[in-house]
């Protein structure tokens, strides 16, 4: 199967470097790195499908994260040559996936607050909904009657940016939200539906930097200290802010993913130049 994604593409040489953006936008929410980074790394960000470029999902709201799925390990089986993850949020959900699908291709990831809905109910030994209720009491996320109404996506919105964050939102800002509200809800009640346990992750042993905000959610924080037990060589590093930090305070963020891929590529070069004994 090939996939059927737009890719936005900065760079034409070294390692390939697949982007994976957060739900509502779409693969230029990478541009800014992509420029920066050209210079070393093939940048590549796909539109998930039913964002900018990408067909939508032909189930609506009965959409699967696997098709999302499905399509990037298309694209990234397409790749000659292995390969460095980067993501946001959801985009980091499938990343993480990514890596457990294909270990021996995956080279490395720097990811900024991946969703992990089913790892922290597992790792708490609760069910989803416990989790949920806590930060969703009427359950409005879990709800596919209501994806696109102003309950919804104030719910949603408010939930990642901090409240009274849709309120303050003008027509202009809301409406690329509006427009992707069906696919928005479809990969809510996905992840928020995902059973995957914690220890499929133990798997992923390649080079694991994890970015995260000081205001972010309590869940998605949480997500970071379980990831933390589970991976040993994991490394992180804070970042004033909060979830959507990539978008709003894009500036360390993106520094941050820099010099991930910047350490990555001395540490390959320098392991190049050493001799080999044989």
């Amino acid at each position: 199967m090939g996939s059927v994604l737009k890719i936005h593409r900065w760079g034409e040489r070294g390692t390939p470097v697949v982007a994976l953006h957060c739900s509502g936008l779409s693969g230029l929410q990478w541009r800014r790195i992509g420029e920066a980074a050209s210079a070393h790394h093939q940048i590549m960000a796909p539109d998930f499908l039913g964002y900018g470029g990408s067909p939508p999902s032909p189930n609506g709201l009965d959409f699967r994260y696997t098709e999302d799925l499905e399509q990037i390990l298309a694209f990234l089986d397409s790749l000659p040559t292995p390969y460095l993850l980067l993501g946001h949020s959801y985009g980091g959900f499938i990343a993480l996936k990514c890596a457990v699908a294909r270990p021996e291709r995956t080279l490395g990831m720097c990811l900024y607050e991946p969703v992990m809905w089913g790892g922290l109910a597992s790792f708490r030994g609760v069910k989803i909904e416990e989790v949920i209720k806590r930060f969703d009491p009427e359950m409005v996320l879990l709800d596919k009657s209501r994806a696109g109404t102003e309950a919804y996506l104030h719910r949603f919105i408010d939930y990642w940016n901090g409240d009274g964050f849709w309120a303050a939102m003008t027509e202009v800002q809301r409406r690329p939200v509006i427009l992707g509200a069906e696919k928005i809800a479809a990969e809510v009640y996905e992840v928020l539906k995902d059973e995957t346990p914690h220890t499929e992750y133990l798997s992923i042993n390649c080079p694991f930097h994890l970015l995260h905000g000081t205001v972010s959610p309590p869940e998605v924080l949480a997500v970071k200290d379980i990831l933390q037990e589970l991976l040993p060589h994991l490394t992180t590093a804070c970042i004033p802010g909060g979830h959507m930090n990539p978008i709003r305070n894009p500036i360390p963020v993106n520094a941050h993913f820099q010099l991930f891929l910047q350490k990555w590529r001395e540490n390959r070069l320098s392991s190049q130049s050493r001799p080999h004994h044989h």
